[in-house]
């Protein structure tokens, strides 16, 4: 018992050192992939672009919108995703926009995005 008490500095310094290079590895890692996932045309050293990974994930979780034409004119639908059953459905969410009097379109995806897309498309309507 004693022998094992003896040794308890040495042990714990052994942990304390073992856990800052672990911690220190792990912040490394981090900063390292923050490099890879800013830019679209930097591959990361596994051959992935995150960029566009995040792109193609967010477009899964988006709402689909369509738009239909027909002789007598055109149909435009959007789709509302409700990602939980707490969440409220709010009028802020809308996906069917005015451009001007002769356009107007459904947009889905990320709504940031979307609205740059729509006051530039105002903008150029005018």
């Amino acid at each position: 018992m004693t022998e094992s008490v003896e040794n308890l500095p040495s042990k714990l310094e052994f942990l304390l050192k073992s856990f800052q290079v672990t911690q220190f590895v792990q912040q490394l890692q981090h900063s390292m992939s923050r490099r890879y996932d800013s830019r679209t045309t930097i591959f990361s050293p596994e051959g992935r672009l995150y960029q566009v990974e995040y792109a193609m994930e967010a477009i899964g979780n988006a709402g689909s919108a369509i738009g239909i034409l027909s002789k007598d004119g055109v149909v435009l639908v959007g789709e509302k995703k409700v990602t939980s059953k707490l969440l409220q459905t709010s009028a802020s969410t809308e996906k069917m926009y005015k451009i001007d009097d002769h356009v107007a379109c459904a947009v889905a995806g990320i709504m940031s995005d979307a609205n740059i897309l729509i006051n530039t498309a105002r903008v150029q309507a005018q």
